[in-house]
């Protein structure tokens, strides 16, 4: 399993007046375009938090840079259930050999990996919010896609220092999309999400600005059901006899290591 690192935060700087713009118009100032841009992360993020159960395929591509600052492409194509407010079942294959499959059950997280014949689990805390921002916090992994899970995704979109807003209208796989874009000091985001309603996410582009090589990942979602069927069954780990467990190394916050290194590092003192 691949999480995110600390959640992307995005919004546009939007005067403090009520702008009222049609959705059958185009807006065309700054301030126009920033107060659609918002409009439509929240249009979409209350569709997903709306969603107890729900369900996405997305398709990422993402670009390894090597220390020679060659760029290396793969991609990976991400099944993910969602049952609010804690469980998660996910299955992820790829172009390099990837396939991995994640449980959430409330109380841990299992990662399987079917081509090494390996497994881990981590101890989880109760909610998936929860969960979301630990894997991010201690463990260095990556899901881009983890922004998108969240109770409420539009507070993983917010930040005052964003500049940005609605760009144009779209279209992505046949889908008619609003495209909005936002810059801050870390990243360049782009996301596209249906015109029609629901609300619902197309497309996502980031570009991490201050990362080696400035690397792209792309995320093109398709097959939303906001009604999926998800019983406790879905998330039960299943881990093949004969499997190999693995431990999955921690990240320890600077802080916590400053104010008891062994109980930071789960060290009995006897």
């Amino acid at each position: 399993m691949t999480v995110r690192q600390p959640r992307l935060r995005f919004q546009a700087a939007i005067a403090l007046v009520v702008l009222t713009i049609g959705c059958s118009s185009e807006p065309s100032t700054p301030e126009e375009k920033a107060a659609r841009g918002d409009e439509l992360l929240r249009k979409m993020s209350d569709t997903l938090k709306g969603a107890q159960s729900f369900s996405f395929t997305v398709v990422e591509s993402h670009e390894r840079v090597r220390r020679n600052g060659e760029k290396q492409p793969y991609t990976l194509k991400r099944e993910v259930v969602v049952r609010r407010p804690n469980r998660l079942w996910s299955h992820t294959t790829g172009s390099d050999d990837r396939d991995v499959k994640v449980t959430y059950d409330g109380a841990n997280v299992t990662v399987v990996g079917d081509k090494q014949k390996i497994y881990a689990t981590i101890k989880a805390p109760a909610t998936l919010d929860e969960t979301l921002d630990l894997i991010s916090e201690r463990y260095d992994l990556r899901v881009v896609v983890a922004d998108f899970l969240y109770s409420t995704p539009y507070e993983s979109f917010a930040e005052h220092n964003a500049q940005g807003g609605w760009v144009r209208r779209t279209t992505v796989d046949g889908r008619s999309c609003d495209e909005v874009a936002y810059s801050v000091k870390a990243v360049d985001f782009m996301l596209s999400v249906t015109t029609q309603e629901p609300t619902l996410p197309c497309l996502a582009q980031i570009t991490f600005k201050e990362e080696p090589g400035q690397p792209v990942t792309r995320l093109v979602f398709s097959n939303w059901n906001l009604q999926a069927q998800a019983p406790d069954a879905q998330f039960v780990a299943n881990v093949p006899q004969g499997y190999e467990q693995i431990p999955i190394v921690e990240r320890i916050p600077k802080n916590e290591l400053k104010q008891d290194a062994a109980k930071a590092m789960g060290v009995d003192k006897k």
